[in-house]
């Protein structure tokens, strides 16, 4: 949902990104859990739109703009802030592994469709 809306507009999305990205910033723990459940919801991306060039751009838009906020969790002073990172690692390696099983799969034309989407 958010990849689709990323591309249609732009300012918007940055300052949704910025939102997002103040959750971690929060003293509260439970508000920096909240920001590790919004980063897995982009990681899984559209539940409706599961098609490889949707999961290769919701991958992206995680690594380009949350990435370094969540790793920097992985070392928070709350103990459940850590295990909770580190089950979202776990949801991110197994994410991975299936599109890079699906992309053994793409004609090399599909493949570099994919890769356009995921560098708009």
């Amino acid at each position: 949902m958010i990849a689709k809306s990323f591309s249609k507009e732009p300012a918007q999305m940055a300052a949704l990104m910025q939102r997002i990205t103040a959750f971690k910033q929060s003293k509260k723990f439970t508000m920096r859990q909240t920001f590790i459940t919004m980063c897995e919801s982009v990681i899984l991306g559209d539940p409706h739109d599961q098609s490889l060039p949707a999961r290769v751009l919701a991958e992206q838009i995680f690594a380009d703009h949350f990435l370094p906020s969540f790793a920097e969790l992985k070392s928070d002073r709350i103990v459940n802030v850590r295990l909770h990172v580190s089950q979202i690692l776990a949801v991110l390696f197994r994410h991975s592994r299936e599109i890079l099983n699906d992309r053994s799969s793409l004609s090399p034309s599909e493949y570099g469709a994919s890769r356009l989407c995921a560098n708009e």
